[in-house]
């Protein structure tokens, strides 16, 4: 899907009285999921140890 054809499906099934606000939230989620699916074909994930470990870094 282009983001083009993403833009169109998005701007259909958004309620007549969309906000500007919510459709750049839309669309974002929409990038965000699909890099997300990007990653996971990839294999660029972490496994649940490693991210406890990073979020313990973070905390300190």
């Amino acid at each position: 899907m282009t983001a083009k054809d993403a833009l169109l499906d998005i701007a259909q099934k958004l309620p007549d009285d969309a906000s500007f606000e919510g459709v750049m939230e839309e669309l974002l989620l929409r990038k965000k999921v699909e890099d997300g699916r990007k990653d996971l074909k990839e294999g660029n994930t972490l496994t649940q140890e490693q991210v406890r470990q990073e979020l313990q870094r973070w905390v300190k």
